[in-house]
């Protein structure tokens, strides 16, 4: 009988500690209930102009030259008496405002292409196989001393492949779901995103060309859309 009165008393004891466990649980979910902010949406847009922006291309056929105020940004193979001639562009946006994301929902760059005009029109309107390789800035640079020799390292994560051969994306721009380069990009210390962008295959003759930060049409210059939560 003794046995069994201990044995009541011992399963009494447990209940009550279950109670109280139950309880306290419910206690705290109650207050992380209450503590708890909803995420709001929100979206930016970058689109810096010649003052504060940050682009430049550079060129194998004369890997010292510095293209920093250009009105255009060239994905280009051609040559010049034989000699090749390939250049490459590199874009950059001070991402400073939304170190603080919680969720990334997209994220788009729109570059615009723009037709040569004159005597250059063959060589600057899209031309060739000019299918395009874009790729994120791994690491901080300058572009007022970006050169062919010192361009900054490029990720292979996550590249993008897009043909532009399409005339359709003229004046109009062209759209990258960059989501996953600018999730990459987060999750480092880096307070820009950047992107560059060349030819897949750089062998003459291909090019085309997308409106700088310099350019005179607000619309056309390079632009980041980033839509998140915080």
């Amino acid at each position: 009988m003794q046995v069994i009165t201990q044995g009541i008393l011992q399963v009494r004891r447990n209940f009550k500690n279950m109670l109280i466990f139950g309880m306290a649980i419910l206690v705290v979910s109650c207050v992380e209930t209450r503590d708890t902010k909803p995420l709001i949406s929100k979206s930016l847009i970058i689109q810096p102009g010649p003052e504060i922006s940050k682009d430049v291309q550079i060129s194998l056929y004369e890997p010292n030259k510095i293209y920093k105020d250009e009105e255009y940004l060239m994905a280009f193979s051609w040559t010049i008496l034989n000699n090749p001639v390939i250049n490459r562009s590199f874009i950059s946006f001070d991402i400073t405002e939304l170190k603080d994301i919680v969720e990334l929902d997209s994220a788009f760059v729109t570059l615009t292409i723009i037709p040569g005009s004159g005597s250059n029109m063959e060589m600057i309107t899209p031309s060739g196989n000019n299918e395009i390789k874009v790729q994120r800035i791994l690491e901080s640079w300058i572009a007022d001393s970006t050169t062919w020799f010192n361009a900054p390292q490029l990720s292979d994560d996550n590249v993008i492949i897009v043909s532009t051969k399409d005339t359709s994306h003229l004046h109009t721009g062209l759209k990258l779901n960059v989501k996953k380069m600018f999730g990459d990009n987060l999750k480092s210390e880096n307070n820009e995103f950047g992107i560059s962008y060349k030819l897949t295959n750089e062998e003459p003759y291909s090019v085309i060309m997308f409106a700088s930060s310099e350019h005179d049409s607000i619309a056309y210059r390079p632009k980041l859309e980033v839509f998140y939560k915080e």
